[in-house]
């Protein structure tokens, strides 16, 4: 009897980072931790759910009620586009950091405020840029138009933070789903060159930075910090707590390179205003 031909739908590896990560030799080890390490599965949505959905893209936030601040304080600078007030100053591990930049992470296509990022360096720090050759003559340009720049200042034996304070209402969880996202994605871009040793190592280390986050509710200005230490070792502090240490330099450095990075930014304005930072700093 005649039967119609059916189509198999198969998973597209784009809607996943996870499932086009490619080794050379897949194990039933590396199976597991991807699927360890996997963000919560997404449902077929509603026409009427898709304007919430899509403040759950990258790590977005819960509809609430946004916390803006327009009139400026001394001592903090106000983030244009939210109104949103961020410290000059903070303090980390006991030492006084300078902010360099600051913007606003917006939801894909929908355009919503979702978070204010600022990166702080120390004056200590600073003065070690300002005294090697490397950093003389330093151009906006220059650190926009490539990488090169960014990941050279991220290999500098220096310490740098990266403040984030959501702007909604939100949970830990819808966070670290968009960081976690954002790590996954530049896996699977250099997975091929990488070892199936080295692959592992990175899975165990962003399943270890999601054991993180906490899963309890976070208010607009709640602050999370996240430190790349001049050892490669990425700290998470939120709310003046050290929450934990994960020893791995490629995790923190490419967490570092979702905001100081050309491809793809988090933020172009906090890209943009870094970079003009640091040659006020530098100069």
């Amino acid at each position: 009897m005649f039967r119609p031909l059916q189509r198999v739908w198969r998973p597209s590896p784009f809607l996943h980072p996870l499932t086009a990560i490619r080794t050379t030799r897949p194990t039933p080890v590396l199976s597991t931790l991807r699927t360890l390490v996997t963000v919560s599965p997404k449902r077929h949505a509603t026409p009427q759910a898709l304007l919430f959905a899509g403040f759950g893209l990258a790590g977005a936030l819960s509809l609430g009620v946004a916390y803006c601040e327009a009139n400026e304080r001394p001592g903090y600078r106000i983030e244009p586009d939210s109104k949103h007030s961020f410290p000059e100053t903070i303090t980390v591990d006991g030492e006084t950091r300078h902010l360099v930049g600051l913007g606003v992470r917006k939801v894909s296509f929908l355009k919503v405020n979702v978070y204010v990022v600022g990166l702080y360096i120390s004056e200590k720090d600073l003065s070690r840029l300002r005294g090697s050759t490397s950093w003389k003559g330093f151009r906006t340009e220059d650190f926009l138009e490539s990488n090169r720049l960014a990941e050279q200042l991220l290999n500098e034996p220096i310490d740098l933070t990266i403040r984030v304070e959501p702007i909604r209402t939100t949970n830990g969880a819808h966070l670290r789903d968009g960081f976690t996202r954002s790590l996954l994605q530049r896996l699977h871009d250099q997975s091929t060159d990488m070892s199936e040793d080295e692959e592992r190592d990175i899975i165990l280390a962003i399943q270890e930075f999601k054991n993180l986050f906490p899963k309890t509710v976070v208010k607009p200005g709640s602050a999370f910090l996240f430190t790349r230490k001049s050892n490669g070792v990425l700290r998470l502090t939120f709310q003046d707590n050290t929450v934990g240490d994960i020893p791995s330099s490629w995790l923190s450095k490419q967490f570092f390179l979702g905001y100081l990075g050309k491809e793809k930014p988090n933020s172009e304005g906090a890209r943009k205003d870094i970079a003009a930072g640091l040659e006020t700093m530098l100069t």
